[in-house]
C-alpha cells in the first residue's frame, strides 16, 4: 500500500521574530541622554576640514576624520536625474563615513593601505539589475580586509532603546520590533537624522520588491510554486507585528505622545521591516543584530565565503566591524559577500531576486499519511505521541543532487505495512524492498503532483526564456518568478528520473549515496 502524498501549499515560512512581550506601562515621553540628543539631534552632520579630490570617490591625505568631499562640485539639485541623484547620495554617505572614522582614502598614510573599494551606484548579476553595490578599484589580497566600521555608526536595538528611552521602549523588546521603529523614526526626521546619509542610500519604498510584498497580481506567474503561500504567511506575519504594536496596549498605543500615527503607519513598518529582512548582520562576537552602513552595499554570491566580524582597537578600545574576502579581486571587479545558504525561495521571499546556478537551491514538497490507509489510526496515534498532528502534512527541500534522509524515513513510516509496524521497523534503515519501492513510488507521486500544479510546463518556460523579444517584454519581477518556477521544476524533473533509475536496485534506492 502507498503512503498517500499530498501538495498543499508551502509551509510556512519561518518569521524572523517573536511578537514582543511587552509590559504594560502607562504612556511616557522619550528620555534621552544627552549622548542620544547629539545621535538623534536636530543638527544634520557637515563635513570637517577642506581636501582638494582627486578622484570621483575622493582622495584625500588628512586622516580617517577629514572629509575629502568638501570642495568637490556641488550636486546637482534633487530630481535632476535618477542618475545623478543616486551619485549625490553616494557621496553624501561616503562623506558621513569618513567624519565618523571610516578610511576611505585611496593613498596609503602610516599604518594604512589605500581604501580598495569604491560605490558603484548601478551593478548587474545575471544580467539584472542589482542597485547599488561595490567595486574594486585595485587589485584586491585574498584574505584582505576591506574596511573598518566603527560600532557607533551601526543600527542596533540599543541604539533604539537610547533614542526613545526605557520608559517608552523597554531593552525586553524584540530586536526587530525595536530596529524597525527606530528606521521609521529616523526616516521621519529627515535630514535631522544622524543616520540621514546612510537612510539616502536604502532602496525607495517601490525598489524594495521581496516577494511578501507583491501584489496578488503580480504573483500570477508563480501559480503552483510553494513561494505563493510562504508569501502570504510572511505577509500575514508581518500585518500581525503591526497590529500588536498598534494596539492600545502595544508599544505604540501607549506612548502616542511619541509614536504619531501618521508616521508610524502600516506602509512604514512594512518597508522598515523589508529593510530589516534584506539588510541585517549578526555580528558573530556579541550575536548582535545590526545594521551595517557600507558594508551592506555588499552584493549576495552565493559561491562566496567572506566574513564579517568585529574586534577592537588595542590603543584606543573603539570596536569596529570588519570584512574580510575570500579570494582576491581584480581592479573594477565587483566584491561580493554572502547572504547566507540560502534557497532561491528564500532569496526571493526577502530580497526580491532569484540566482542562477545556486547551488542551494531546493523546493519543498509535502507528504502526509493517507487517510484511506488501514493502519491510519495507529499510525495516527504514534504520530501525536511524537508531537505532530497526524492531519497535517510534513514538507521537505527537495535538492538537484539530493534529498534529506529525513524525508526518507517518513515516507517509509507513512507507507509501512503491519508487520513492518509490528516489528519495530527502524525508519532510518533499509526495511524491505516493498517498503522502499512504495516510498520511491510516493515520492515519484509527490514531484508529478507538483508539476501538475504549476500554469505552464518546463518546456514551455524554457522557450520562453529563450525568446529575447518575449523575454524582452516582461517586467523584472516576472522574469524573476519565471526563473524561479523553472528552477523548481529541474529540481521536481531531477528528482523523477533519479528515482526511476535507481528503482532498478531497490536495496540500494535510498542510501547515503543518494539522500543527504
Amino acid at each position: 500500500m502507498n503512503g498517500h502524498v499530498v501538495l498543499p501549499a508551502a509551509p510556512q515560512a519561518a518569521f524572523l521574530t517573536a511578537p514582543p512581550r511587552l509590559p504594560r506601562t502607562p504612556p511616557a515621553s522619550a528620555v534621552q541622554t544627552p549622548a542620544a540628543r547629539r545621535r538623534h539631534g536636530v543638527k544634520a552632520p557637515t563635513p570637517r576640514g577642506r581636501s582638494t579630490p582627486a578622484c570621483l570617490f575622493g582622495k584625500g591625505d588628512d586622516g580617517p576624520r577629514r572629509s575629502v568631499f568638501t570642495d568637490a562640485p556641488p550636486p546637482p539639485p534633487p530630481g535632476a536625474s535618477p542618475a545623478a541623484d543616486a551619485a549625490a547620495a553616494s557621496r553624501a554617505l561616503e562623506a558621513w563615513l569618513v567624519d565618523n572614522g571610516v578610511y576611505l582614502s585611496d593613498k596609503s598614510t602610516w599604518g594604512r593601505s589605500p581604501h580598495p573599494l569604491a560605490i558603484a551606484n548601478e551593478t548587474t548579476d545575471d544580467g539584472e539589475p542589482s542597485g547599488r553595490g561595490l567595486v574594486a578599484i585595485k587589485g584586491v589580497v585574498q584574505g584582505e580586509p576591506l574596511f573598518k566600521i566603527p560600532l557607533k555608526v551601526l543600527l542596533t536595538k540599543e541604539v533604539a532603546v537610547e533614542a526613545f528611552g526605557k520608559a517608552v521602549l523597554p531593552p525586553s523588546t524584540d530586536d526587530f520590533i525595536a530596529m524597525a521603529a527606530l528606521l521609521i523614526r529616523e526616516r521621519s526626521l529627515g535630514a535631522a537624522s544622524f543616520y540621514a546619509p546612510y537612510l539616502g542610500v536604502l532602496p525607495a519604498d517601490e525598489e524594495l520588491t521581496p516577494l511578501f510584498r507583491w501584489s496578488e497580481e503580480e504573483l500570477t506567474p508563480l501559480a503552483g510554486s510553494p513561494t505563493v503561500a510562504a508569501a502570504a504567511s510572511l505577509r500575514r506575519k508581518v500585518r500581525a507585528e503591526f497590529a500588536d504594536a498598534d494596539a492600545a496596549d502595544g508599544l505604540f498605543g501607549r506612548s502616542r505622545s511619541v509614536f504619531d500615527p501618521a508616521v508610524y503607519t502600516y506602509e512604514a513598518w512594512e518597508w522598515a521591516f523589508a529593510v530589516l529582512f534584506s539588510r541585517l548582520v549578526l555580528l558573530r562576537g556579541s550575536g548582535t543584530l545590526a545594521l551595517v552602513p557600507y558594508a551592506d552595499l555588499l552584493n549576495h554570491n552565493p559561491y562566496c565565503g567572506a566574513y564579517i566580524d568585529t574586534f577592537k582597537e588595542n590603543f584606543t578600545g573603539e570596536g569596529y566591524v570588519c570584512v574580510f574576502t575570500d579570494r582576491p579581486y581584480g581592479k573594477m571587479e565587483q566584491v561580493y559577500t554572502t547572504y547566507g545558504q540560502k534557497t532561491n525561495a528564500e532569496l526571493l521571499l526577502l530580497y526580491g531576486f532569484v540566482v542562477d546556478r545556486n547551488p542551494y537551491d531546493a523546493v519543498d514538497v509535502s507528504v502526509a499519511v493517507d487517510e484511506g490507509d488501514p493502519l491510519y489510526e495507529r499510525k495516527r496515534e504514534f504520530l501525536e505521541g511524537a508531537g505532530q498532528e497526524a492531519g497535517t502534512s510534513v514538507a521537505f527541500p527537495l535538492y538537484a543532487d539530493r534529498y534529506p534522509m529525513e524525508l526518507i524515513e517518513y515516507l517509509r513510516f507513512c507507507v509501512a505495512s503491519e508487520a513492518e509496524m509490528d516489528g519495530g521497523a527502524d525508519w532510518g534503515d533499509f526495511v524491505s524492498e516493498r517498503n522502499e519501492v512504495c516510498v520511491a513510488q510516493a515520492l515519484l507521486g509527490a514531484c508529478t503532483a507538483a508539476l501538475e500544479g504549476y500554469a505552464r510546463t518546463l518546456e514551455e518556460d524554457d522557450a520562453l526564456a529563450r525568446d529575447r523579444g518575449l523575454y524582452a517584454m516582461l517586467t523584472l519581477k516576472q522574469r524573476q518568478a519565471l526563473r524561479q518556477v523553472r528552477g523548481e521544476k529541474r529540481i521536481l524533473k531531477r528528482t523523477i528520473a533519479n528515482t526511476q533509475r535507481e528503482m532498478q536496485t531497490p536495496r540500494m534506492l535510498f542510501t547515503s549515496l543518494n539522500a543527504a
